[in-house]
């Protein structure tokens, strides 16, 4: 049987000339794979040339992907720690009256407004949301790569991270969540 097709008119199949949208000169997508094989959408353990966040970060070898899972299962152990650190310090700032409940009354409601935001407290429950929330969506590209071993280690990571720091959770539903 002859599998032979240069005969074709591909324009109509995607990988003709009317392509140029999804593919560059080398034939490669902006997403850095080859065609629409760069994004697995179903889970595999192939992970050999994948990438992994970054078009730097490409796991080649063995001690690239176990290393990538363990720094994957250390920073979600840490989001979890964040995650009761930023709680932590709400219930404190709220206990010692940082929150603005002992400003003056007498003061207008715009600047008691103001008062209240403008408070090392509250610029440091800021910071560490922006940072939550950062490593929040890294993680979650991470899954999304659906490379089983990734996976794995990240879910792993969450139990440990709540192992070593759920424990110490002073509210028990988070309405800051943003992964799960």
């Amino acid at each position: 049987m002859d599998m032979n097709h240069g005969g074709m008119d591909h324009a109509g199949m995607g990988h003709g000339e009317s392509s140029t949208m999804m593919m560059d000169m080398n034939g490669t997508t902006p997403m850095g794979g080859h065609g629409m094989m760069g994004m697995n959408m179903y889970f595999t353990t192939d992970w050999k040339g994948s990438y992994l966040l970054f078009q730097s970060w490409q796991l080649n070898e063995t001690w690239q992907l176990a290393l990538a899972c363990v720094f994957l299962a250390i920073a979600t152990a840490l989001y979890e720690g964040l995650k009761v650190l930023r709680e932590t310090l709400l219930v404190w700032s709220m206990k010692s009256g940082a929150s603005g409940s002992s400003y003056n009354t007498s003061k207008t409601r715009g600047s008691s407004i103001r008062a209240r935001m403008c408070t090392c407290h509250h610029l440091l429950q800021s910071v560490l949301h922006v940072i939550q929330v950062t490593l929040s969506y890294f993680l979650m590209l991470a899954v999304m790569t659906f490379n089983v071993y990734i996976g794995l280690s990240i879910v792993l990571g969450a139990g440990v991270g709540y192992f070593l720091f759920g424990w110490k959770r002073a509210i028990v539903n988070d309405v800051n969540e943003h992964c799960h």
